[in-house]
């Protein structure tokens, strides 16, 4: 009889989309890889895992996932979305896809490309140096980034200097592109 042991913080379990996790020994192979995709979204603020890209939207479940011919579905590419963030002068949502293998597999990889250990984080985070131009971010996501750095942190704005500074409820640069701004 195999024995699963597992820890879950009570304050996690409220947020919203959080459950109480399930052992690895009682998932199948389809549910270890979604429970890996959604566990990297889970880690990075206000991030949630879409799926791979269907006809009609996405589909988060690899077991419904239907690769091409002569491709297994390690090789496929799921999608990100960061929340309360958009991309370009469309203000589409920044959504980010990385290939499956990279997030799922734990073993090592090695090819004659790239040699790594374990899996890869979400690609293109809204606040590093990594990411696309052009991003528009909102005051929710400050919010919510603060809060998730240090829950019940709050931003409170901008605060120019003077002779009597106050803070201002805004963004640097009216939210385009801060990630050079400290805040």
């Amino acid at each position: 009889m195999r024995q699963d042991l597992l820890f879950a913080r009570a304050n996690d379990l409220f947020k919203a989309d959080r459950h109480i996790p399930r052992p690895e020994a009682l998932k199948g192979p389809w549910d270890k890889w979604r429970s890996r995709l959604e566990d990297a979204a889970a880690k990075q603020p206000l991030c949630k895992y879409l799926g791979v890209k269907t006809p009609h939207g996405y589909e988060p479940d690899p077991e419904k996932w239907r690769a091409q011919p002569g491709q297994d579905k390690s090789q496929m590419t799921a999608w990100y979305e960061w929340q309360l963030v958009s991309r370009g002068t469309s203000k589409a949502p920044h959504t980010v896809g990385i290939r499956v293998d990279k997030v799922v597999l734990d073993e090592p990889l090695t090819d004659e490309k790239e040699t790594r250990r374990g899996p890869r984080d979400v690609p293109h985070h809204p606040l590093k140096h990594s990411c696309p131009r052009e991003l528009h971010f909102t005051l929710e996501y400050m919010q919510g980034f603060a809060d998730w750095k240090t829950t019940g942190a709050e931003y409170v704005g901008l605060s120019f200097e003077g002779d009597r500074p106050a803070f201002q409820f805004e963004l640097p640069d009216g939210g385009v592109d801060i990630q050079e701004n400290p805040v």
